[in-house]
């Protein structure tokens, strides 16, 4: 008889308890969970930051200090086989767009995939999720490779935020998001 299908959305929340208890040094069933306005969950004793992203049967958790928000994302090339160009009115600012436009194929596929991750963590590690004006939140490159800072009126608080790529096998991309604190 075959296993039974593997639910990955329950087993990553699996994988959450048993990480932040760890880091809490508490139980993972007496974890208590709570939900901003737009849905990021949150402990309710507030001790950590931390978000959870999945795509495929992949998932990846971002942990961090209280006060320094965090935000991951993941997402699969392979799922979004989509004409990528037809969210550019949507999703990007217009020196973004302007700069997808001026690559075409696989290669534009790639670089929207790439930014759409990095807004995504972003505004994750906001709390906003996509309730957040995507025209707004724009990114430059730094000198340090693959590290990313957050341009545009979106960006929240004086402090400086680090949105950086992460190596994926395959066709994947993942995207981690933090407010660094002083």
């Amino acid at each position: 008889m075959p296993p039974p299908p593997c639910n990955w959305r329950s087993a990553a929340r699996g994988a959450l308890r048993a990480v932040l208890a760890h880091y809490t040094h508490s139980n993972p069933a007496d974890l208590a969970f709570t939900q901003s306005r737009w849905g990021k969950p949150a402990l309710t004793t507030g001790e950590l930051e931390f978000n959870l992203s999945h795509s495929d049967d992949l998932a990846l958790l971002a942990v961090a200090s209280a006060g320094c928000p965090v935000g991951i994302d993941i997402e699969s090339l392979e799922q979004h086989r989509l004409d990528v160009a037809t969210l550019f009115d949507l999703t990007c600012h217009d020196s973004e767009k302007a700069a997808l436009l001026a690559i075409s194929g696989d290669a534009q596929r790639h670089a929207f995939m790439a930014l759409w991750t990095r807004k995504e963590a972003y505004l994750k590690a906001l709390g906003l999720g996509l309730q957040a004006d995507l025209h707004e939140v724009t990114f430059s490159q730094h000198a340090q490779i693959g590290c990313w800072g957050v341009d545009g009126q979106a960006r929240r608080g004086n402090a400086p935020w680090q949105v950086r790529t992460l190596e994926m096998a395959g066709d994947m991309w993942a995207v981690y998001a933090c407010r660094i604190l002083a």
